[in-house]
């Protein structure tokens, strides 16, 4: 046995963040490379999956969907002080 392969494939690895499944082709450069869209306001994230595949051309439409999904259910788990209104 292979001990460099996980036992299942990395999408059904459940991953903790409300039940979410981790695509299987993310990488952190995926999740900061959102963050720092986000910060530039260039677009609405609801419409950065284009911009997701223009920077990793290794990536499908589907799949630039999927971490973008990701990154969008686990936003606030990641960037808890982002998501507080100071009051």
């Amino acid at each position: 046995m292979n001990d460099n392969k996980p036992a299942f494939p990395r999408n059904y690895i459940t991953d903790g963040h409300n039940g979410m499944t981790t695509p299987a082709k993310l990488q952190e450069k995926h999740l900061l490379f959102l963050d720092k869209l986000r910060e530039s306001g260039a677009t609405n994230m609801y419409g950065a999956r284009p911009y997701v595949e223009r920077e990793f051309e290794d990536l499908t439409g589907a799949e630039a969907g999927e971490i973008l999904a990701y990154w969008m259910k686990t936003f606030s788990e990641r960037h808890p002080k982002a998501n507080r209104v100071e009051a």
